[in-house]
């Protein structure tokens, strides 16, 4: 395999001989990587790479009354003698073949030698192309050049019968005089759209003036899938069809492609499923013969490491493209499809790859003005609704949610990689792996509030953050510390999540359309319960504790529903693995609810009361002034386990603190929380853990925005 295909390892230093030392292997080996992703980026994107310059043997052939001419296409994976040793009988029988071949023929010495010797007869000429020139460049180049009424297009790989085949051609050409394309494969529109390059087109005969004006009316400058794009121009045409091809002739594929051939592959694979994306079926038959092609393609022997990052990398930017023909649902199941070709994921997960992806895209898609990217989870959209209207009036936003948790999540960084990467910075509301955001600034707006637990160790190498903001001033140093930040990066703007707690109209809206769902009477007080996540006793997430039926009965006496909804990721393990010991469920008389189908922030703005019990959640509830129970019967072991707090649980919050599952307690908590409201400890707690969520955070954000100067930020002045 070529150089720049192996994957740079140590050397050993040149040992001095007196005379200019030659250039290290690793130096060398990495100015070849780098021409070697220069190539693929400059394909991809739609430029040439090369010259123009076309060396050729012969200008035009000699006027000749054959009805066909062949022309043998070979890029440098196709470099073989097979088809040269049949054509050296018919040659000098005065069938004229025009060779259309990569210029780096002339390095291999058999095949190029033999070439030259056909070159004597006035029947034949060849033409060198750069790599850069595509299949479609070349054709439309040597057609011209061709008085014959047909073409037929084969490779150098390809074999032919040395016996019979110019008889056999000539005399179903004159028999079908009238035909625009004859296939010898009997299905004409299955070989062009599941065979490759021009390996699809092999054994096909094209009247001359019908190729040309077919080559001409499409505008993709194709290559590897230029058979596509002619299948196209020829379904209205007079196609003949002859199913005995192989006793004439076959055709020999590559197990192998150069760089160019990949880069045009995966270009011409993104223009194709453009086309067919209204058709699902054959998108679902493309995608397939794609990945089978370079699943085959990767665990070929040759392939080595580098060549398979520009693979996946090609892969994740086909992905990106086709994004908008698509579902959410369906798109991803592609990329999961995509996937399969790396080991499940195995392979893409090494930094290199990742590396060589980065490299490639930010040279293929350029960084545009006022483009910002938000990038959130599914189980998490919290600046979808927050953030975005008030983003997208001043910005070009492109929103990402990505699955929680899912079998590929290395290969789709790299899809979502390349769906940021227009955007000058990242926006987020959590952490996002560096293979997301690598080389962007990412400017994290906190999903949590305030200071209650503390926040699980992260590698910041692995989950990098540039700026953060959070609720307060009095949260900066804390928060600073805790994520490894420096303090002048952590910006006390106030949570975003928090404008709609001010929208009384809002408020409304989300008790009435509760009420209505559950048929709660409008004079009837709503409590929001909303228990974290426990990550312990194996299928033991959550354990309430409490008679749901005793505790439904008192609230039913006392006009109260309790609605609950299970933390997001205790809900995924359970959808998972459909085990549920939490002991959380409906009761018979309807006064406590669990709720899967409101948000967080729809159920706190629906309630009147909040219980928790180590949920951040409560800061929203303090934003609301709303009266608050806390109900941790485990908080010992809790504290004794792998989270911690970042204050005195429960001393420091100024509200009633239930620590025994008794219904009785919890009922008495509930009734008696409304004395807490109001109180200067409960003003002081909000002012230091939520001081700066004043209803105008969007704004402040805005301005913030409005100081990036295409590198970073302004320093925040408080």
């Amino acid at each position: 395999m070529f150089s720049f295909f192996k994957k740079i390892t140590q050397t050993s230093a040149p040992k001095s001989s007196g005379t200019t030392a030659k250039k290290p292997t690793v130096a060398k080996e990495q100015d070849e990587l780098n021409k070697c992703i220069s190539d693929f980026s400059t394909i991809m994107r739609n430029e040439r790479i090369g010259d123009l310059t076309v060396d050729c043997t012969r200008e035009n052939l000699l006027n000749t009354d054959k009805i066909f001419t062949l022309v043998i296409f070979a890029t440098k994976c196709y470099f073989s003698t097979n088809i040269l040793e049949g054509l050296k009988k018919y040659i000098p029988n005065g069938i004229p073949v025009v060779f259309a071949l990569d210029r780096t023929v002339k390095k291999n010495k058999e095949v190029y030698s033999k070439i030259k010797e056909l070159e004597a007869y006035e029947n034949v000429a060849s033409f060198y192309f750069s790599r850069g020139m595509t299949a479609k460049d070349r054709l439309l180049h040597v057609l011209p050049k061709i008085s014959s009424k047909f073409v037929g297009i084969f490779t150098l790989r390809d074999k032919i019968n040395v016996r019979s085949f110019q008889q056999v051609i000539e005399n179903q050409l004159n028999g079908n005089a009238d035909a625009d394309v004859l296939s010898f494969n009997g299905a004409f529109d299955l070989t062009l759209t599941k065979n490759a390059s021009v390996s699809g087109l092999s054994g096909l005969f094209f009247n001359k003036n019908f190729l040309e004006k077919s080559l001409n009316a499409f505008q993709n400058n194709a290559d590897y899938w230029l058979g596509f794009y002619l299948l196209n121009q020829s379904k209205n045409a007079n196609v003949k069809c002859v199913d005995d091809k192989e006793k004439y002739w076959f055709a020999v594929n590559t197990d192998d492609f150069s760089v160019p051939d990949l880069s045009f592959f995966m270009r011409d694979s993104v223009d194709v499923l453009k086309n067919l994306c209204k058709d699902t079926d054959s998108v679902n038959l493309f995608i397939d013969y794609v990945i089978d092609y370079l699943q085959h393609s990767v665990s070929y022997k040759k392939c080595s490491d580098n060549k398979i990052a520009l693979i996946a990398s090609g892969c994740a930017i086909l992905c990106s493209a086709i994004k908008e023909y698509f579902s959410t649902d369906d798109w991803r199941k592609i990329i999961y499809r995509f996937c399969v070709i790396f080991d499940f994921d195995q392979i893409t997960k090494k930094a290199f790859i990742q590396n060589i992806h980065k490299q490639a895209v930010t040279s293929i898609i350029p960084v545009k003005k006022d483009v910002v990217a938000v990038l959130e989870t599914d189980f998490m959209q919290d600046l979808k609704e927050s953030l975005l209207p008030a983003l997208e009036k001043k910005y070009t936003v492109i929103y990402e949610s990505k699955p929680q948790y899912y079998d590929y999540h290395f290969f789709y960084c790299m899809v979502m990689r390349t769906e940021i990467q227009p955007a000058q910075y990242v926006i987020s509301s959590n952490d996002m792996h560096k293979y997301i955001t690598s080389g962007k600034q990412v400017i994290i707006l906190w999903h949590g509030l305030g200071m209650l637990k503390e926040v699980a160790e992260a590698d910041r190498v692995k989950y990098p953050m540039n700026y953060m903001v959070n609720s307060a001033k009095s949260c900066v140093e804390p928060y600073a510390k805790s994520f490894h930040m420096p303090v002048d990066k952590v910006l006390p703007l106030g949570q975003v999540q928090t404008d709609i707690l001010f929208d009384k109209s809002y408020l409304n809206s989300c008790r009435e359309s509760i009420c209505e769902l559950y048929s709660i009477p409008h004079d009837a007080q709503i409590v929001f319960f909303a228990p974290t996540f426990r990550n312990g006793t194996p299928n033991k997430y959550y354990d309430f504790g409490v008679d749901i039926e005793l505790l439904s009965k008192a609230l039913a006496e006392n006009n109260i529903y309790i609605i609950t909804k299970k933390h997001h990721v205790f809900s995924h393990i359970m959808r998972d693995k459909g085990i549920d010991t939490s002991g959380v469920k409906n009761s018979q008389n309807g006064h406590f609810i669990v709720d899967e189908q409101h948000t967080f922030v729809e159920l706190i703005c629906a309630s009147d009361k909040f219980i928790t019990d180590y949920s951040s959640g409560l800061f929203y509830a303090f934003i609301r002034d709303l009266p608050i129970v806390l109900y941790a019967p485990d908080v010992k072991s809790y504290q004794e386990g792998p989270n911690g707090f970042m204050i005195n649980y429960p001393s420091d919050i100024p509200v009633p603190f239930v620590g025994e599952p008794d219904a009785s307690l919890l009922m008495d908590a509930i009734l008696n929380s409304d004395d807490s409201v109001n109180t200067p400890s409960y003003k002081k707690f909000k002012e230091i853990h939520v001081g700066s969520c004043d209803g105008n955070v969007s704004q402040k954000l805005l301005d913030y925005f409005a100081t990036w100067d295409g590198k970073k930020f302004a320093d925040l002045t408080i």
